[in-house]
């Protein structure tokens, strides 16, 4: 049978509408500030695939977060199964079709993450020859 390969790439500002709004759905909204920079890291192939966004605190909030001692930018990274789900929520909200049998998984190509479905293929399947005559 065919398979299927799709890759889904999404730049840093998409990741983290997509990873804003999934923490707002689950009830759990990130930290208030202004996003200074979001960008994707991992360790290596086949290494977990991580985002990382900087907030800085908004204006009102500035003089308060020096005197309370908290630090002026704070940091959230979100990683495997929570970016992914957070992927194909923004997929979902976006009417991009994904295939719900497809096997998902996250890579890292440049600065962009890369939402990956593989529909049909079955890990651990070996190919069969078949003899083939001129």
């Amino acid at each position: 049978m065919p398979s299927e390969l799709r890759h889904i790439m999404f730049r840093p500002p998409e990741v983290v509408h997509a990873v804003t709004e999934y923490h707002r759905r689950i009830g759990q909204p990130l930290p208030a500030g202004s996003v200074i920079c979001g960008t994707p890291e991992s360790a290596g192939p086949g290494d977990t695939v991580r985002f990382r966004i900087a907030l800085a605190p908004d204006r009102a909030g500035a003089g308060k977060a020096q005197n309370s001692g908290e630090p002026a930018r704070r940091e959230v990274v979100v990683e495997g199964p929570v970016l992914a789900a957070a992927l194909i929520l923004f997929c979902r909200n976006e009417h991009i079709p994904l295939p719900a049998r497809a096997e998902k998984s996250l890579q890292i190509f440049g600065d962009q993450v890369v939402l990956v479905c593989a529909i049909g293929a079955r890990s651990g399947e070996t190919a069969q020859s078949l003899p083939i005559r001129p």
